[in-house]
């Protein structure tokens, strides 16, 4: 902030009352009426008090030569009494009937009354004479200290303190010095510039039972319901929250993953590409089928939302009312572990039900690891073609149609290539397959085929199996 003198100054007398209560007023009808108790309660003490308003106050100094000198005045009183009243009348104003007890147990006063200047006087008459005698300053007007770096406030002043005679100061010069300076001063002293000045501190907008938290809006602060998830979030650590002005907390608790579990029927072979685990975007409102490889060009997200009504859906479009999957009940949160819920049929165009496939969020995470074996003695040949595509393949951070993605030694990944292909062993995410296999498990030892480089061929005819490893 840069430095101020003050170019006028206001002198008077002002009296301030503060009222504390036990609680922030929960409404903005609950604040005015609070407004209005504490005013009438300061009237009511003012006109009430008793009319002895002089108490004399005697003080004493001692003197140079060892001697005593005393002086008397006599200082105003707001009505004897009055502030004692006025306490009184304003806790009437504060529901809990216990806050008075609390504040007094802390030392907190609950009712003061700041004097600015003479000490008031019941009548007012009295008070403004008495202003007179004994002001002091209530008001300022402030403007920079640059202002009187000019030649007129200068010019008499040496620049060498030793020749009073010679060279005065420059007054332009040191002006714009400090101009300068002031302008420049948080990159000279922080090496940065000057933070903007804004904030909860600076500039609270915020309506009565909201909360102020600065942030890097340009208002520098964002109001919070006190009912609202980043206040009075009670979800646990598997839970997203949702704001919901509707419910009397304000939010409900929406699971943070999901993961569509099936057994072998019709939507495993048709959909198995929009299955598997779904996450909560919290600054979207809806799941996103988990995937980390967004930058892929054969990359195609999918959506699990409720629409207007409450109804659920899987689709690459949100908020739009068809897809592969829907569930036709109405619920703030997926529908758990019911078997409510339909698939589209492309070749029949209807939606059709199904017991094979459900949504849950008590899910066994996928194995950490994986074997992928051939018979290398009865098939030598093979393993010239296939061997870098064997081995034991790990888990990794990456994710692809919602299921984890897997690395062998040789940088081959075993991941789940979609409806045409299941689970596949490549290069690449979406490029040259070597071999593929069950739509449903990666360690299903039925349904794998490898790639001759012209056709694909059942993987049992050179004995190759996959299994898991604990």
């Amino acid at each position: 902030m840069e430095p101020t003198i003050s170019i006028s100054v206001f002198l008077g007398a002002s009296i301030t009352t503060i009222s504390r209560m036990s609680r922030n007023s929960s409404s903005l009808e609950e604040q005015n009426r609070r407004k209005n108790c504490v005013s009438n309660a300061y009237k009511e003490a003012s006109s009430s008090g008793v009319k002895a308003p002089e108490l004399d106050v005697t003080g004493s100094v001692e003197s140079g030569s060892g001697g005593s000198l005393s002086a008397s005045t006599t200082i105003g009183g707001w009505g004897y009494g009055s502030e004692e009243g006025f306490g009184s009348r304003s806790r009437k104003c504060d529901e809990n009937d216990a806050s008075f007890s609390q504040s007094n147990q802390n030392s907190l006063r609950q009712s003061e009354v700041i004097a600015l200047g003479a000490l008031p006087f019941n009548d007012r008459d009295t008070w403004v004479k008495e202003t007179k005698v004994s002001p002091s300053p209530a008001d300022f007007r402030l403007k920079s200290i640059g202002e009187i770096l000019t030649s007129e406030n200068l010019r008499n002043i040496p620049l060498d303190p030793n020749n009073e005679e010679g060279e005065k100061l420059d007054a332009d010069l040191l002006k714009n010095f400090f101009q300068d300076t002031m302008e420049k001063y948080c990159d000279i002293m922080l090496g940065e510039p000057c933070p903007a000045v804004k904030g909860c501190h600076i500039w609270n907008d915020c309506n009565v039972g909201d909360i102020c938290i600065d942030d890097n809006s340009e208002k520098g602060f964002v109001c919070i319901p006190v009912k609202s998830c980043r206040i009075s979030n009670d979800c646990n650590h598997f839970e997203a929250c949702v704001e919901d002005d509707n419910s009397e907390k304000g939010f409900f608790c929406t699971p943070a993953s999901i993961s569509w579990t099936f057994s072998m029927g019709e939507v495993a072979k048709q959909l198995s590409d929009v299955l598997g685990q779904y996450e909560y975007h919290g600054d979207k409102g809806y799941y996103v089928q988990t995937s980390t490889e967004q930058s892929n060009e054969e990359f195609e997200a999918r959506y699990l939302y409720r629409d207007e009504d409450d109804k659920w859906w899987v689709s690459d479009t949100p908020g739009e009312r068809s897809g592969w999957l829907r569930n036709t009940g109405s619920s703030q949160t997926p529908p758990i572990n019911t078997h409510t819920w339909q698939y589209f049929d492309p070749t029949k165009k209807t939606w059709q039900e199904n017991q094979d496939v459900f949504v849950t969020d008590d899910f066994s995470p996928m194995l950490s690891e994986f074997s992928v074996l051939l018979s290398v003695v009865a098939y030598p040949e093979k393993w010239k073609v296939l061997g870098k595509y064997l081995g034991s393949f790990i888990k990794t951070q990456r994710w692809w149609l919602g299921r984890p993605v897997y690395a062998n030694e040789e940088g081959r990944l075993l991941y789940h290539g979609g409806d045409e292909y299941g689970w596949v062993i490549g290069d690449r995410i979406g490029t040259r397959v070597v071999l593929r296999g069950s739509d449903l498990r990666a360690y299903s030892t039925f349904g794998w085929e490898y790639y001759t480089g012209s056709e694909w061929k059942r993987a049992y005819d050179f004995d190759e199996t996959i299994f898991p490893l604990d």
